[in-house]
């Protein structure tokens, strides 16, 4: 395809001509529609989701953003179980303002996640002017993008955190910015994104650098492209530095650390997190087509003949390589889709976008489109990759062999709905004060706001975050902990050590059923692991049979069953425990 020059592109002032305003709503019409028909079909609500909303509530009804109420009575100490202040803050903001959650959540990010196509779109027609297929590609491969679409949904923070990247990123590329407000909406964004996750700070000073490089590499005006962002840079600093500044001393000031407690309860691992995170890597570029699609036009994109969409290019890849050795150093995400790589889809779509306008326009047409088809295919549950190569790369420690990405959302669904009817009952059934040890405390610490909870993967206890990495941990909870461990650890001693519920009503005064209740425990359920059967000797059964009628709310999980006991592990001494059971 024949490349414009600087002046044909430009125009003889240096301005860039006009875009058609029907062209630009149409593009953006076209990847909204295709984004939200896809989010449609793959929405759900991941249970740590309902972590930060618990503490944002907290943060509004009790004053201080805490999990527990018992780290505010007197010898307690909060503790920052979340690594995303900006968005839990946002969300304290929401919940004050009367906003409905969890049902709030869904419409938020689909806002968000549309703000992303608006700010791509903008800079492509204003900054690049590629050609149409260029333009289509680079809104169109973020909507129909898997992980993009899948973490449009699911209530974490990533939409808000790919949108203030992108907005950051591609405030960097622009030419033309030299303005006091243009450089102070810059220097905001990027003080926003140092808040927007605990590390946001490298964020800021990894797109920073990638645009200086593809500056110094690829712009062919080497110093004087540098000079250039000189002083918008340093306006970022002083914006950054000021933020920073008042992020250490707000958690110095509640929670007596300089890091949030998740740090310590998600790090650590060695070799074995790396190997996780490579894993990942190479089954995300297996699953998702993004990368590789990016990868194969990125020699064309980096020798396209407009300088501006060489130096877009290049950044873009270099926030790409970013994030993958981000997501390799970590270990990765247990979760659906690939979260923590989901953010570079903008930039992966631009680099893409690029190459696709620097190739004859008739493939450049066909790889768009192609790509913008097959992209939502994995959301279906459809791939290109035959499952021996994608499980081959299985980098989840989940039991149960490897399962798709598609069937990992269904498992988020099945325990969003398990883990509601939990918190609904345990609302129901437990007292002010009373403590239970768990693991996925998100949907029932929501749904069960009076009770407290130690917390077996550490994001909300410190004993567990300071221990060392235990084996048989899963991408993010090398550190998991046995309920049983708390029989003799935690600050307050928990005296509930396990919640579940099975359907049907069972009493304890019916010797038959007890029975079988305690042969399921003994040979099947939590305390069959050896690891859990400490609990046989400190615990004792408590029972509530409970109507699931009396547990639904208005869009509460629909059950085919009338009657559910909620079962709980209630802590009692050796002697009594051992009569109970029967040993």
């Amino acid at each position: 395809m024949e490349q414009p020059t600087e002046e044909q592109h430009r125009g003889e002032e240096g301005a860039v001509r006009p875009v058609s305003r029907h062209w630009s709503l149409a593009l953006l019409a076209v990847s909204a529609a295709l984004l939200l028909a896809l989010v449609a079909r793959v929405e759900f609500l991941v249970d740590d989701a309902f972590i930060t909303l618990r503490y944002a509530r907290n943060w509004v009804e009790l004053g201080t953003p805490v999990f527990n109420a018992f780290e505010l009575a007197p010898g307690g100490q909060p503790v920052e179980g979340f690594s995303n202040l900006l968005w839990t803050a946002l969300l304290a903001a929401l919940y004050w303002a009367g906003a409905p959650f969890p049902e709030f959540l869904g419409p938020l990010q689909l806002s968000l996640a549309i703000g992303v196509l608006i700010l791509q779109l903008r800079f492509v027609l204003s900054e690049l002017r590629l050609g149409k297929a260029g333009e289509f590609a680079s809104v169109a491969l973020i909507a129909t993008s898997a992980p993009f679409v899948a973490w449009s949904t699911g209530g974490m923070e990533t939409t808000l955190f790919t949108l203030l990247l992108t907005a950051y990123s591609l405030g960097l590329l622009r030419r033309d910015l030299e303005s006091r407000p243009d450089l102070s909406r810059l220097a905001l964004t990027a003080a926003a994104v140092s808040a927007v996750r605990v590390e946001g700070l490298l964020w800021v000073i990894g797109a920073a650098l990638a645009v200086l490089v593809a500056e110094l590499l690829l712009s062919g005006e080497g110093a004087r492209a540098l000079g250039r962002h000189r002083r918008r840079l340093q306006w970022v600093a002083a914006a950054v530095g000021a933020a920073l500044a008042a992020q250490l001393l707000w958690r110095q000031g509640i929670f007596d650390q300089w890091l949030p407690n998740t740090v310590a309860a998600k790090t650590g691992g060695g070799a074995a997190v790396l190997g996780r995170g490579l894993r990942q890597v190479g089954s995300w570029a297996l699953v998702c087509l993004t990368p590789l699609l990016a990868l194969g036009l990125a020699l064309p994109a980096l020798r396209h003949g407009h300088p501006r969409a060489r130096v877009a290019a290049g950044a873009s890849l270099f926030v790409a390589a970013g994030f993958l050795a981000y997501n390799v150093l970590v270990g990765g995400d247990w979760m659906p889709f690939f979260r923590f790589l989901a953010p570079c889809t903008p930039a992966l779509a631009l680099l893409a976008a690029v190459g696709i306008d620097a190739v004859p326009r008739g493939l450049g047409a066909a790889v768009a489109l192609g790509f913008t088809a097959a992209q939502p295919l994995p959301l279906f549950d459809v791939h290109l990759a035959p499952e021996p190569a994608r499980s081959a790369l299985r980098f989840r420690s989940f039991k149960g062999g490897y399962r798709s990405e598609a069937e990992r959302v269904e498992v988020a669904r099945q325990n969003e709905g398990n883990f509601t009817l939990l918190g609904k009952a345990l609302a129901a059934k437990t007292r002010p004060g009373e403590v239970l040890a768990f693991g996925p405390i998100g949907s029932p610490g929501w749904f069960a706001p009076a009770l407290d909870f130690v917390d077996r993967n550490g994001l909300v206890t410190p004993a567990v975050a300071r221990r060392e990495v235990a084996s048989g941990g899963t991408a993010g909870h090398e550190k998991r902990v046995p309920h049983a461990w708390f029989l003799d650890h935690g600050s307050p001693a928990p005296n509930l050590l396990y919640a579940a519920w099975l359907p049907g009503a069972i009493r304890e005064d019916q010797p038959e059923q007890m029975r079988k209740l305690k042969r399921y425990f003994r040979g099947q359920g939590q305390t069959s692991r050896p690891e859990e059967r400490p609990l046989l000797e400190g615990t004792r059964l408590r029972l509530h049979p409970l109507e699931t009628s009396a547990l639904e709310g208005p869009k509460g999980p629909a059950r085919d069953f009338s009657e559910l006991t909620l079962i709980l592990f209630e802590r009692t001494d050796q002697d009594s425990a051992r009569s109970f059971w029967g040993q």
